[in-house]
């Protein structure tokens, strides 16, 4: 819809350009020619206002789009021996974006959980083992 609002605003600056040369060649009908000019240049306004609305909207849109997904978070730790652990992340997740991973390969969803930002992993880890935390979280 933008693109034909915006090929038509061209299209009346053009007339509207057009009307005030043949404005200035023809001087019978000179008074005819500028109203009519003006009329076109009133529309080709209107035309970019609309336009400039139209792209402020969907600037809004895309970037409520962004911002409910969210932004990607990534964080490791150095796990410490045990059956459960808790890594606290800087950020609170978005509910369902979590993502664990030990050692490099993705844990199923019912060995970790989420509070808050309080990831507890509730499986046998090593002090060897490296933790990645994938999530996204709000602005």
């Amino acid at each position: 819809m933008n693109a034909v609002l915006k090929v038509g605003t061209i299209l009346c600056w053009a007339v509207a350009i057009g009307t005030e040369y043949a404005a200035q060649k023809w001087t019978q009908g000179k008074k005819a020619l500028n109203i009519l000019a003006a009329c076109v240049f009133a529309l080709a306004l209107c035309g970019e206002y609309g336009s400039y609305r139209y792209d402020n909207f969907r600037e809004s849109q895309l970037q409520a789009t962004i911002d409910a997904q969210g932004f990607p978070e990534v964080q490791w730790f150095q796990a410490t021996d045990g059956n459960v652990q808790t890594f606290t992340t800087s950020h609170v997740p978005l509910p369902g974006s979590v993502e664990v991973l030990i050692n490099g390969l993705i844990e199923p969803g019912d060995i970790y959980s989420v509070n808050g930002s309080a990831v507890t992993l509730s499986t046998q880890l090593s002090r060897t083992d490296q933790i990645t935390i994938k999530y996204r979280r709000r602005r």
